[in-house]
């Protein structure tokens, strides 16, 4: 009976205090180093965002984020191990959008499920693709390109990093919304396709803007749109898809930082904040800009939501194009 009262005495104080130690383990993270997973290999768009993130999280918190690569199977790889990770906040992962909101709707072998498994804690970078096309194709608006691919059903062929990539299903979405076809030929990175298209060896391509604007600038390929909902400040005389006549098309990757499932809310909230106060450096900013990144910084609680409406998104898409890795 004693040892019945003296736990009912001591509970309420337990759970009163449970807040204040919340804080405490917050105050005094990072006391070791964290390590930052990335599911691609070293000098991928992922590694760079996550590269140049963490040395700023390193000087802000005191604690070296370390940058971990863990590349296979389209990022699913690196993710998984994420997602098996103790949530003490000291395995994180850089996030992008295709492990976390395209794989999850094509492959039914995945380890992990983004929200499930996850805590989104801020989102760092959107940017787009730039739809360019090989200068020998006869197109040089996105409505000639229409024209010629409507005259012309599959004739035009595309790459991509991959089936199922990100890039895949945002081609697969504008064909649908444009009433067009085009062929798909895989290759190993966005780099390689973005190459071939310059060469000659594809005659289109929806590249990221970082792999695709310098062939823009010099003039190896010809820009006709970007997919994002405003200009690119590296491409400011290349107009949107919607500018181009093409309603109800705008699309753009990102990267964002990710937690283990059960990760403390009080160590989320101390990322994202600093995350976002990173984000306002204008030097930072111009880093990003240089490359057509957009950089973003927003809350735990606003990540998730536009994760949870983008796996959405592209669950539609690629339910309509029937595509499925497994």
């Amino acid at each position: 009976m004693l040892a019945r009262f003296l736990m009912s005495m001591a509970l309420p104080a337990l759970i009163a205090g449970l807040p204040a130690a919340a804080q405490a383990q917050a105050g005094t993270y990072p006391d070791r180093p964290v390590k930052v997973i990335v599911a691609y290999a070293p000098g991928g768009g992922a590694d760079i965002v996550a590269r140049i993130m963490c040395q700023r999280l390193s000087e802000k918190l005191g604690q070296q984020f370390v940058v971990v690569n863990q590349p296979g199977a389209s990022g699913a790889m690196g993710a998984a191990t994420a997602a098996r990770s103790d949530p003490d906040g000291y395995t994180l992962i850089v996030g992008q959008t295709a492990e976390m909101a395209i794989l999850p709707n094509v492959s039914g072998n995945l380890r992990y499920k983004p929200l499930e498994d996850f805590v989104p804690i801020s989102q760092v970078t959107a940017y787009p693709y730039v739809i360019a096309v090989n200068p020998k194709v006869p197109a040089k608006t996105l409505q000639e390109l229409i024209a010629y691919a409507k005259a012309h059903p599959k004739e035009l062929n595309y790459g991509t990093p991959g089936y199922g990539s990100s890039a895949h299903l945002a081609v697969e979405l504008f064909m649908r919304v444009a009433d067009v076809q085009f062929t798909h030929v895989p290759y190993r990175g966005s780099g390689p396709a973005a190459q071939a298209t310059a060469s000659g060896e594809l005659q289109l391509i929806f590249g990221d803007a970082a792999s695709t604007t310098p062939l823009a600038e010099a003039g190896l390929v010809r820009p006709l749109a970007v997919t994002s909902d405003k200009r690119s400040p590296k491409l400011p005389n290349v107009p949107t898809v919607v500018e181009a006549g093409v309603k109800d098309y705008v699309v753009v990757a990102w990267h964002g930082f990710f937690a283990p499932k059960g990760t403390p809310p009080a160590i989320v909230g101390k990322l994202a904040d600093t995350i976002k106060g990173i984000l306002q450096d204008p030097e930072l900013r111009k880093r990003f800009e240089q490359d057509a990144i957009e950089p973003v910084g927003n809350s735990p609680s606003e990540f998730t939501a536009f994760v949870k409406s983008e796996l959405e998104r592209w669950g539609a898409v690629a339910r309509e194009a029937s595509i499925k890795l497994d």
